[in-house]
């Protein structure tokens, strides 16, 4: 009896090991080997996949899994291969606390790069941000609970030529209105560069009232 009962002791602990090292496992390495591999599909129904930060060198179709992102500041997926596709992933960040100089969801730096039928949420600075690739596409995605702007391209090192934003739903409805000093959506050109061309329509963006009743 003693002898059976420690070995079931045993083995609970393996299985509590396995889960919490699985719970906790950085499967940067791994995705990031498969999407150099070529374009990409993840499996349905995996458990969540965690990483601190992927190079996005192929399209990659999350297929409905979700990505939860270690890294406190800089881009958790970085696009900077012309004409990739990110697709069907939730990516989640560590925290919503106002921080512009935190972590960002997803970072679109090459021409042609496409966002979409995504759900990003939970980072400090920003859920996407692009500004050194011309005609982003970026439809059909949720961004929420993002501490500092939900969306902002802004051309900081040359000009470009602006892409499609359509479809999508920005909401930082649920933040502390008293912490918030930026918009939802920004699309700007930079200091001495443009950003000219922007096609911006069928996005639903939501912020919360300030106290005293004063909203933008």
């Amino acid at each position: 009896m003693t002898t059976s009962s420690n070995t079931m002791k045993k083995i609970i602990i393996l299985i509590l090991l396995f889960f919490a090292n699985r719970l906790y496992a950085d499967d940067t390495a791994q995705l990031q080997a498969m999407i150099d591999a070529g374009n990409a599909i993840l499996p349905a129904h995996h458990a969540p996949y965690t990483i601190t930060r992927i190079n996005l060198s192929h399209s990659l179709n999350a297929n409905g899994n979700v990505i939860n992102c270690l890294l406190p500041n800089g881009g958790a997926i970085i696009m900077n291969r012309p004409g990739v596709k990110l697709s069907n992933v939730e990516l989640v960040g560590l925290s919503d606390i106002t921080n512009p100089s935190g972590a960002w969801g997803i970072e679109v730096a090459a021409d042609g790069d496409t966002v979409t039928r995504s759900y990003i949420h939970k980072f400090t600075a920003y859920g996407i941000l692009g500004g050194d690739g011309s005609l982003p596409i970026i439809t059909h995605n949720k961004v929420t609970d993002i501490g500092y702007v939900g969306v902002f391209f802004v051309s900081g090192k040359h000009d470009i030529q602006g892409g499609t934003v359509a479809y999508d739903t920005i909401d930082r409805s649920m933040l502390d209105a008293q912490t918030i000093t930026q918009g939802a959506l920004f699309l700007r050109g930079g200091k001495n560069h443009f950003s000219p061309g922007w096609k911006v329509h069928h996005n639903l963006l939501i912020m919360p009232f300030f106290a005293e009743g004063y909203n933008f």
